[in-house]
């Protein structure tokens, strides 16, 4: 229809939805702009994920040139994955159902998610030990998410390669890492 929502383009170019090259996954559930995926079963389910984030990220640079073509804004996805048992299905009552993913490695990967800025894939350490292929890893950082007794070691991840063979590029960040390490109990 071509009307603006939020201030973001009405029609997208299409190249962000469809099926990624990475692997199968169901679409679990939508909050605003956050989304998780759930793999389909499969025995490369954490490469397969890691791969189609960095493909994910890879393909938001041909939307936001058909963004700037059109003076609309640029715009940034964090990623974060996290490898574990999860309950997936239907969760609710006979009034009210949603098709839903709940658990404690459902909530940390929401957690691993808020600690990106755009641009970034970030993965959790049992994401990153399920791996067998060679992972581009643009930099590590420890961080004290809520609920988690001993801090975790996040990598970000800029490219997978093996089969996969997928990277995207990184932008240059304004941001520089600071040499003090910085506490917070919430």
């Amino acid at each position: 229809s071509g009307q603006r929502r939020s201030g973001l383009p009405g029609p997208l170019p299409k190249a962000l939805p469809g099926e990624l090259r990475a692997g199968p996954f169901s679409w679990s559930k939508v909050c605003g702009f956050s989304q998780q995926r759930v793999p389909l079963p499969s025995d490369f389910h954490a490469s397969d994920a890691v791969a189609a984030a960095v493909e994910m990220q890879a393909r938001i640079e041909a939307i936001n040139a058909w963004n700037g073509q059109r003076d609309y804004p640029k715009l940034e996805m964090g990623i974060g994955v996290n490898t574990g048992e999860v309950i997936v299905g239907n969760i609710g009552s006979e009034k009210r159902t949603k098709y839903g993913v709940v658990g404690s490695y459902v909530n940390l990967c929401g957690r691993i998610e808020s600690y990106t800025v755009g641009g970034q894939v970030l993965i959790s350490p049992e994401t990153r030990v399920r791996i067998s292929e060679p992972l581009e890893i643009a930099m590590e950082q420890e961080v004290f998410p809520k609920g988690c007794a001993e801090p975790l070691t996040l990598s970000q991840v800029t490219g997978i390669g093996g089969a996969y063979g997928i990277s995207c590029r990184m932008q240059e960040n304004p941001l520089c890492r600071c040499s003090h390490q910085f506490l917070s109990h919430l």
